[in-house]
């Protein structure tokens, strides 16, 4: 009776271990195929290598019939897949719907799984995974609620850090905006129009010492000077002329006086231009000072017309 019970255990256990080899040589095909399928964008993976050391390690997890990795350090730095079924359910078949079910649901743009999980595809496609190996048992017990179950584990190991097969983001675009604004200064005599550009042309970001926020000054481009308002004109010039109807008797005076003197001849026009750069440069200068740009204007009117009555 011994002898029997000793030769049925002995069969099963021969049955049980040729039914492990078949399943395990299953799953070898399961990631050859599954990864040699993969192409994003239009590019191959290269294969995995098996490894008999990543067997062997394999082996001494699914002996301890236990789901969760043992904590031997050989084997924080690996990756892991565990799939267990019932006794007499397929572990093959299970091995097939994870990874079909994974490439529906993993996005190789991002490297993520998305509505559901599939952690498993994505372990066999990793770009960086280069060898892997993996263990079948039948473990007896399993669990209170189970008696047995198969229980596989695959461990993957990187070696280097390969080129990733998913998209890598651009370069960082420089969008190049280009601002003018134009001011217009009225005075009796003259109009001065100042144009004001800010230009910010594509370059690289700048550094930590730098400050983005910074406005950078053009020299003779920017200029911060106040518009002068119409009615502000009109009513100088009013003034001037009453100035100027007032100064006609000074005028003859110094007139008359002058006939016994050498005529000297004026260029009214040369000394206006004259008088408009010094204008430019005390605006530039002064900047929102419109009182002192009405007093010079003025002043020009006065000498125009002192300058023309000597010439007459």
């Amino acid at each position: 009776m011994k002898f029997l019970i000793f030769f049925l255990a002995l069969l099963s256990y021969a049955c049980a271990n040729k039914q492990t080899e078949e399943a395990k040589a299953a799953l070898i095909e399961i990631h050859e195929s599954t990864r040699g399928n993969f192409t994003f964008p239009g590019r191959k993976l290269a294969p995995l290598n098996y490894s008999k050391d990543l067997e062997r390690l394999a082996e001494q997890w699914v002996d301890a019939c236990k789901k969760a990795p043992p904590t031997d350090p050989r084997f924080a730095n690996l990756g892991s897949t565990v799939i267990t079924t019932p006794l007499f359910d397929s572990l093959v078949d299970k091995w097939r719907y994870h990874m079909s079910s994974g490439r529906r649901n993993y996005n190789p743009a991002i490297g993520e799984c998305t509505a559901f999980p599939c952690e498993h595809f994505r372990q066999v496609v990793q770009p960086n995974n280069t060898s892997f190996g993996c263990a079948i048992k039948v473990c007896v017990p399993w669990t209170q609620t189970q008696l047995s179950a198969n229980l596989s584990v695959c461990l993957y190991q990187a070696k280097g850090q390969k080129e990733p097969i998913q998209q890598t983001a651009g370069p960082p675009i420089t969008t190049a905006i280009t601002m003018t604004a134009t001011a217009t200064l009225t005075t009796p005599k003259r109009n001065t129009t100042v144009v004001a550009k800010s230009d910010t042309s594509s370059k690289p970001p700048p550094s930590a010492s730098t400050n983005p926020l910074k406005a950078t000054h053009v020299p003779n481009h920017s200029t911060d000077l106040p518009i002068e308002e119409e009615d502000e004109g009109a009513e100088e010039a009013e003034e001037a002329r009453k100035l100027i109807a007032s100064m006609e008797i000074t005028v003859e005076t110094v007139k008359s006086s002058m006939n016994s003197q050498p005529h000297f001849v004026v260029n009214g026009a040369e000394m206006e231009e004259a008088e408009n750069e010094k204008g430019v440069e005390e605006e530039d200068k002064e900047a929102g000072r419109t009182s002192e740009s009405t007093k010079l204007s003025l002043h020009l009117i006065y000498l125009g017309v002192i300058a023309t009555i000597i010439h007459s």
